[in-house]
Formats: C-alpha cells, structure tokens, sequence
C-alpha cells in the first residue's frame, strides 16, 4: 500500500479481482488502452495493470506497464475514492509517447467520470 497524496492506493493482485471489475465494470476503450472502471464502496482506489503476450516481449510488456503506472499515479490525487480501476494495455502502446499515453488515459478516466470535483 501506498499513500499517494491525501488518498489511499492499493493493487488489485488475485485474479478474481481482476475478473470482477472485467464482468461488472464499465470499460472504455481507447487507442493505447482500455480502461475498466467499477465503483466499490472502499475508501481508496485500488489499480491493476494488464499486458498481455501480444504485445511483446517482458522487456516491451513491462515497459507499457511502467508507462501507464507513472500516468496513473499522477492522476491519482484527483480520483474520487472508492473506485477498482484495471488498465489493458494494447499494441499500439509500443513506441508511443509518455505525454500522448497520459492525454489519452485522462480522457478515459473523465469519461469514466472517476474525477472528484474539488
């Protein structure tokens, strides 16, 4: 667990966490990822990160990961508590950009309406 300004983040870890923001979430697709988003009634906002084979090697895959984790965490401050975020990343997150990557997940996550209003 980690404290990320004012708010609580943890990891989503076992696989039926995973499965469940995938069955009963909302998700939002976008060109370098898909976002799911599953309001819970938890006071922090827990995060998973998936790449799947398709895109690449471990190196490729885990440095989509890194990419996406430094974007989320970010943006973290600004989440509404309470929330199961996972992110999948797709290929066209190889090669792409830290700032066009970071735009894109903003959208999603304001279409998500995952912002608080302070």
């Amino acid at each position: 667990m980690r404290c990320e300004g004012k708010r609580l983040v943890t990891s989503l870890t076992e696989n039926y966490e995973f499965q469940r923001v995938y069955k009963k979430g909302q998700s939002y697709p976008g060109r370098y990822a898909v976002l799911y988003y599953l309001k819970t009634n938890r006071a922090t906002v827990r995060m998973g990160i998936t790449a799947t084979k398709k895109i690449g090697k471990a190196c490729v895959r885990n440095r989509a990961r890194r990419l996406i984790y430094e974007n989320m965490r970010l943006v973290m401050p600004a989440m509404k508590p309470g929330c199961d975020v996972v992110v999948v990343a797709r290929n066209a997150i190889v090669g792409s950009d830290f700032f066009a990557l970071g735009k894109e997940l903003k959208k999603l996550l304001q279409k998500a309406e995952a912002f608080s209003d302070e």
